[in-house]
């Protein structure tokens, strides 16, 4: 099977926009940086000439030997093999062109660990989940919400990527605000999990909460 099929990647073709995305991460000289998918390497080689080290997690074995041949020439970038959000590495600025299917975890994971600031590039539908507000608002809307606060975005369309999707996509950049664990997070979406009725221990429901409030509510 074709692996773009298996792991269900859009590649970032257009370099105007990777420029514009690096540009947008506002990389210092002395950032560790941590990418989440190398794909065929097309940010991480604008990153590294950027930023103090480069660590970048490719998940396709195919596409991690490219990467080792393509990059090679970079001392400052380390490329890892496997899963980016197993294991905890110390950086600075986070990046990721994220799929789909992988959205809601990453951002759950960046939510449970420290670092400054992030780029990420996600589908338009998510990046509204992340800024519902009242009925309409998620779990992961809280989440983001009370850990992060956006400071720019822009689109981009399907045909910067190969294969096209369907859908437009948005480039988010955020700074990190508050770290919340794991086990808070877990508690968030079980309170989620019954919406209709009356919070415990208070007489409101969740939709007339604020995300403050309700992140307060379960700590």
């Amino acid at each position: 099977m074709n692996h773009q099929r298996l792991y269900g990647q859009h590649f970032l073709i257009s370099e105007k926009i990777a420029q514009r995305i690096v540009q947008t991460a506002r990389i210092l000289n002395n950032d560790t940086i941590f990418e989440a998918g190398t794909g065929h390497g097309i940010l991480t080689r604008i990153m590294a000439p950027l930023a103090r080290h480069v660590i970048s997690v490719e998940s396709d074995p195919t596409l991690y030997g490219d990467a080792q041949s393509t990059l090679d020439k970079y001392d400052n970038i380390t490329l890892l093999y496997g899963d980016a959000f197993e294991d905890y590495h110390t950086f600075n600025v986070f990046v990721s062109n994220l799929p789909y299917s992988h959205s809601r975890r990453a951002v759950e994971w960046m939510t449970s660990i420290t670092f400054r600031s992030g780029v990420i590039m996600v589908q338009k539908e998510f990046a509204q989940k992340l800024t519902e507000t009242g009925k309409t608002r998620r779990a992961i809307s809280v989440i983001w919400q009370e850990a992060f606060r956006i400071r720019e975005q822009f689109d981009v369309g399907p045909h910067n990527f190969n294969p096209s999707p369907k859908v437009d996509s948005v480039v988010i950049y955020f700074e990190k605000t508050r770290t919340i664990s794991k086990d808070v997070i877990h508690r968030i979406h079980r309170l989620f999990s019954s919406r209709r009725r009356l919070v415990a221990g208070t007489h409101r429901r969740l939709d007339d909460m604020t995300s403050h409030e309700i992140l307060n509510h379960v700590i």
